[in-house]
C-alpha cells in the first residue's frame, strides 16, 4: 500500500490534477446521493467535482468507451467534437444551453494502471495551439481523472473527477447545479453506451 501510495505522489507532481484527491474522501460537499453520487471540493484554489457510479459491466467494457475517443462525440451528447491531434493530446468543444457560449479545451490523456485500478487523466496543454472560436470560452485549466474500479467480472465501479471551473459569464450561484447536471449527464450515456454493446 505504501508503494502505490508513493507512485500516485510521484505520478501527481507531473499532472495539473493531483489523483491522491480520488483517495481522500474527506471534505467533499455531498451535491447527490442515489445511484450516482456526486460531491465537490476546494483543492488549490480549484472546485473539483466528483461523480460515480456502479455499472453491471466489465472494466474491459468500460476501458473500450473511454478509450474510443473518436467516438466521444456520439456518447456524450453535449460535446460538438473531440478532434485527436496527436495520439494523446485532443481538442474538445462543448455546447452550453442558452444564454451561455460553449466551451471549449485542448488536453492531453495519459492512461495507467496500478494494482486493479485503471486511470485515465486528462490536463490541459500549450504543447498545440488551437485558434480560440469567438463563440467558445476557452477552459485553459481543465483537467480531469476517470477511475475504473473492478468488484466482480461483471460488476464495476467508475468515478470521473474534473475540475469545475466553467469560466466566462457563467454565474457563481449556478455551478453546483451545473456540476450536478453534468456529472448525472455523463455517467448516464455512458451507461447508455454500455446498453448498445
Amino acid at each position: 500500500m505504501y508503494y502505490c501510495l508513493l507512485t500516485i505522489f510521484f505520478i501527481s507532481k507531473l499532472l495539473s490534477i493531483d489523483i491522491s484527491i480520488f483517495n481522500n474522501t474527506t471534505n467533499w460537499i455531498e451535491l447527490q446521493n442515489s445511484e450516482i453520487k456526486i460531491s465537490y471540493k476546494e483543492k488549490n484554489t480549484f472546485k473539483y467535482c466528483k461523480a460515480s457510479t456502479v455499472y453491471n459491466s466489465s472494466p474491459r467494457q468500460i476501458k473500450h468507451i473511454l478509450d474510443d475517443k473518436s467516438n466521444y462525440h456520439n456518447i456524450f451528447k453535449r460535446m460538438e467534437f473531440c478532434r485527436s491531434l496527436t495520439n494523446e493530446i485532443v481538442h474538445i468543444r462543448l455546447d452550453l444551453p442558452f444564454p451561455f457560449y460553449g466551451r471549449d479545451y485542448i488536453v492531453e490523456y495519459e492512461y495507467f494502471k496500478m494494482n486493479d485500478f485503471e486511470y485515465y487523466i486528462y490536463n490541459s496543454t500549450n504543447k498545440v495551439n488551437i485558434e480560440l472560436n469567438k463563440k467558445y470560452v476557452r477552459l485553459p485549466n481543465a483537467s480531469g481523472l476517470w477511475v475504473i474500479e473492478p468488484i466482480s467480472n461483471n460488476s464495476t465501479k467508475l468515478t470521473f473527477i474534473w475540475n469545475g471551473e466553467l469560466l466566462g459569464n457563467f454565474p457563481d450561484w449556478a455551478l453546483t447545479r451545473a456540476w450536478t447536471t453534468q456529472g448525472n449527464e455523463v455517467l448516464t450515456w455512458i451507461q447508455e453506451s454500455l446498453n448498445k454493446k
